[in-house]
């Protein structure tokens, strides 16, 4: 059975699976570089991108982990009403669309 990537696998519902993913990731991908010179490769460049790869992936998995953990948030509006349920999943929508897309960090990013 092929391995599947953390971040490629979207069936988990939990954030506790994407956070815990990407800690793991993160890991991986510090210890890279001293595998390199374990094994006795200095082409830096190969295992670089393949850090740099391993770090994206992470920090994929921990944006769907928040992004999980703040519906999880919305989903609490169920215990009141359908329309409670409702107004808390578009409140949290507009406040990751904003946050995602009309943030400050994202402007200076794109300067």
């Amino acid at each position: 059975m092929p391995e599947l990537r953390p971040a490629a696998r979207k069936d988990r519902s939990s954030s506790r699976f994407f956070l815990a993913a990407c800690w793991r990731l993160l890991v991986h991908s510090a210890v890279l570089p001293g595998v390199a010179f374990a094994r006795g490769e200095h082409s830096s460049d190969t295992h670089a991108q393949r850090a740099a790869d391993m770090t994206g992936l992470a920090a994929e998995t921990f944006n769907d982990g928040l992004r999980a953990y703040y519906f999880s948030f919305a989903a609490l509006g169920w215990f009141f009403s359908p329309a409670m349920f409702a107004l808390t999943t578009m409140l949290v929508t507009f406040i990751l669309y904003t946050r995602e897309f009309k943030s400050e960090v994202l402007s200076l990013l794109q300067e």
